[in-house]
């Protein structure tokens, strides 16, 4: 399972929830993921790579938005998420 460039936050639990025990031959890799709120459980041999949790400390004030209503709405009638500016970072253009 491969992660990338992902953000967790607001989560019941954890944000980031994957303990569990490989098969063998698979790999878990972490990448340019963000986590608000350090609340994570993550498998010993996962592969992680400049994760916000190795580097620094994420707050709210580095997302334009961490209101969740336009992420909770119903989808579209195709079935895509509705725009949101929800978790986009601060300096990111919002296209």
């Amino acid at each position: 399972m491969t992660l990338l460039n992902c953000t967790g936050y607001g989560n019941i639990g954890n944000n980031y929830a994957i303990a569990e025990t490989l098969d063998v031959g698979k790999t878990l890799t972490l990448t340019n993921c963000a986590e608000l709120g350090n609340k994570r459980s993550i498998n010993a041999v996962a592969i992680l790579t400049t994760n916000s949790w190795q580097l620094f400390t994420v707050t709210t004030a580095d997302f334009v938005s961490t209101d969740t209503t336009g992420v909770r709405a119903a989808r579209k009638a195709d079935a895509a998420c509705r725009y949101s500016i929800y978790a986009y970072c601060t300096g990111q253009p919002a296209d």
